[in-house]
């Protein structure tokens, strides 16, 4: 099993992917003055990112984390509300920082986490294309290698579900088109970042990632978030680090011993509430 500080570079996976100087640069960039007070940019982002790994969060739930002192990292220098705690829990500050977010700097930021994500975790691995295979012919191209590489199909079907259920992307709340296109970057952050610490958590434990549960790692990430955010030193956030990853760990799928007893069902939508039947009104008395 690897040592706890092998990968000193790793364990500081959610502060160094977006880090203070990154925001600072990409509002420059964008001749964005970026909002100052209680959600400047780079808090709107994490915001937005923690919404989607609470499975679709409220605008109300997200706000109850600054109120209770979260996003503190990216705000070196807290406004005087904040220094005060005379913070509001209306939610109207926070909609007013999400709808004049501009959609091109949270482009850049989902493609910079991707990217740094991916040179932490695996820095040599090559890029990968995905290719339709209805319309795709391979000649010289042995069937049983057709056949196993169709079955890694199962792997995107379950990636699409965590997707849509897990992360909350089945259900998008944005009206107008940017906010819905910030919304789905967002979303995909988030589901980077959890892919993430299920990496690095397998590469400790020695077992595939495919083998840990996506919404067990989830759980863990959410709940290790506010302390990683309010961890004053290194040292203290490499400690809280390495207990999200060895409960990440832990988050192992069931192995079957036998197969099912039963078949595998669609499942449903459901229970609904039953109606109620209408009852046939009394005859008067005559």
């Amino acid at each position: 099993m690897a040592s706890p500080t092998a990968a000193p570079e790793a364990l500081a996976i959610f502060q160094k992917t977006t880090s203070r100087a990154f925001f600072d640069d990409l509002c420059r960039k964008h001749c964005c003055r970026g909002r100052q007070g209680l959600f400047p940019v780079a808090v709107v982002v994490w915001l937005m990112i923690q919404q989607r790994l609470l499975g679709g969060g409220s605008l109300a739930r997200a706000v109850q984390l600054v109120v209770q002192g979260g996003g503190q990292f990216w705000q070196p220098n807290r406004c005087k509300r904040a220094r005060e705690e005379k913070i509001s829990s209306n939610t109207g500050g926070y909609c007013q920082a999400r709808q004049k977010l501009p959609t091109l700097l949270v482009t850049e930021v989902a493609d910079h986490m991707f990217h740094q994500l991916r040179e932490q975790i695996q820095p040599q691995a090559a890029p990968l294309f995905v290719m339709d295979g209805t319309t795709l012919r391979l000649s010289h191209v042995a069937a049983e290698d057709v056949v196993a590489l169709y079955k890694l199909r199962w792997n995107i079907e379950t990636d699409l579900r965590s997707l849509k259920r897990t992360v909350g992307l089945h259900q998008v709340f944005g009206k107008a088109v940017s906010m819905v296109e910030k919304e789905v970057l967002l979303a995909v952050a988030a589901y980077n970042l959890v892919r993430a610490v299920m990496a690095l958590a397998a590469q400790r434990a020695q077992i595939p990632p495919r083998q840990l549960s996506f919404a067990g790692v989830q759980a863990a990430v959410l709940a290790a978030l506010p302390g990683l955010d309010s961890a004053r030193t290194d040292e203290e956030y490499n400690h809280r680090m390495d207990r999200l990853l060895r409960s990440a760990a832990q988050a192992r799928l069931t192995q079957r011993s036998r197969p099912r007893s039963y078949t595998r069902e669609i499942w449903g939508r459901g229970g609904r509430f039953p109606f109620r039947k209408s009852q046939p009104l009394p005859e008067p008395n005559s």
